[in-house]
């Protein structure tokens, strides 16, 4: 018995050309969304360091301001040490952001402006 011949006809290669569509469009939008989330991973990671770091530096500056005799010095060290502060929290703020973000990267993150850099050329002469 004879197979029946097939026909290529316009409608059978338009339901070929939207069959495709269909399978080949979502697996493109998966892919951008797997590697934003993955990018996003990664942002989150960069900001935990940032937060860990700037800890770091709040504490050692909080152990020295002990140590200092001068008021004007202890001063510095401690508005020194309260931006240092501030900038940790921006950073571990923003992390815990792309950490919501790695679930859902279809969402738009929320930008918000970071602080100021927490180590001016003037540090040790303290608040005005």
């Amino acid at each position: 018995m004879r197979l029946p011949r097939l026909r290529f006809t316009l409608r059978r290669m338009m339901v070929a050309v939207a069959f495709l569509g269909l399978v080949m469009g979502p697996g493109a939008e998966v892919a951008r969304l797997t590697q934003l989330g993955y990018r996003y991973r990664q942002a989150a990671i960069g900001c935990r360091v940032m937060a860990e770091a700037a800890s770091g530096t709040a504490a050692s500056l909080g152990s020295a301001r002990k140590t200092v005799s001068a008021d004007k010095v202890r001063r510095g060290l401690q508005a020194a040490e309260e931006r240092w502060i501030k900038y940790g929290d921006y950073h571990s703020r923003f992390a815990l952001k792309y950490d919501r973000a790695v679930m859902r990267p279809w969402l738009r993150i929320e930008d918000f402006s970071p602080p100021d850099y927490p180590f001016p050329d003037d540090w040790y002469l303290g608040p005005r």
